[in-house]
């Protein structure tokens, strides 16, 4: 791992950032590898996600422009999360559809938390275990996880935080991402998505686990596609990793450093903005330990 040392506002260091480059040297974006032992996740969810009046995904988009109503632009998240905790020293985009995917959901104090609309119905039930990646500092096992759902009302799970994800490097080898198909007319099931895995170029980010059994968050700033991003973390030492977000959802922001965004793909079905412009449902912090 070729990187510099991630010092905090009293020169503390609180791990390593490292450039995310392809086989050929060209950069696509940054490494980050905190130091759990002084840092923690948190997670923050829209609350409007988790009310019945959420918009609901439709398979013909009825409701897209609705959608992208919902949450606020990464720069409000910085604005107004580190004004209240001045121990937050990075924020990122979370889920990878940014909650608008009936399927996205955060685990917090062991509680699952999932759009409004599609908790406790069955049209959106999970249908088996869910893939999500394990954020507590103090974990020793494996970070990704097969977790069995029965009924998110009332289920309890022994994590204080996790986020649901497709996992698209397992073991080191890349494991395929299923696709769904907007013009077969089928219903869109768990843990597809609706772009082209293999030819789809955007920005990606992912949370990864390192052969090691380190914590890295993973971000291409410059596009490629989710299979290259895959292949360029398993050549950096990722063991194991899932999508966080892709296009204009990217962004990282560290305390002492700014914002680094993505700009909206070309041809993207939420529309193109300016980097660190477009609303997030969900964010991820991690914020140092007292």
């Amino acid at each position: 791992m070729e990187g510099k040392p991630w010092l905090g506002p009293n020169e503390e260091q609180l791990g390593v950032i490292a450039p995310l480059t392809s086989s050929t040297g060209y950069r696509l974006g940054l490494l980050i590898y905190p130091d759990l032992s002084k840092l923690q996740f948190d997670l923050y969810l829209n609350p409007r996600v988790i009310s019945e009046d959420f918009p609901a995904w439709t398979s013909d988009g009825a409701n897209r422009e609705a959608m992208l109503e919902e949450g606020y632009p990464i720069t409000q998240w910085i604005r107004e999360l580190t004004k209240a905790d001045e121990n937050i020293v990075l924020l990122s985009n979370s889920v990878q559809s940014n909650f608008q995917n009936p399927y996205d959901c955060f685990i917090e104090d062991g509680v699952l938390h999932r759009q409004g609309y599609a908790a406790g119905d069955g049209k959106y039930s999970f249908g088996g275990p869910i893939d999500i990646f394990v954020l507590d500092s103090d974990t020793r096992e494996r970070r990704l996880r097969n977790c069995k759902v029965t009924d998110e009302r009332t289920d309890r799970f022994p994590w204080r935080r996790a986020v649901s994800g497709r996992p698209f490097v397992i073991d080191r080898e890349l494991r395929k991402i299923p696709h769904w198909d907007r013009d077969k007319g089928d219903d869109l099931k768990y843990g597809e998505v609706p772009w082209l895995p293999n030819s789809t170029e955007a920005a990606f980010s992912a949370v990864c686990e390192s052969v090691d059994g380190q914590v890295v968050l993973a971000y291409a700033i410059q596009p490629l596609t989710a299979y290259d991003f895959g292949r360029v973390l398993i050549d950096h030492g990722i063991s194991d990793a899932i999508l966080l977000g892709g296009s204009g959802d990217v962004g990282v922001w560290i305390e002492g450093r700014g914002l680094e965004a993505a700009a909206a793909r070309e041809g993207s079905a939420r529309g193109s903005q300016a980097p660190g412009t477009r609303n997030l449902n969900g964010v991820i912090t991690l914020k140092k330990l007292h």
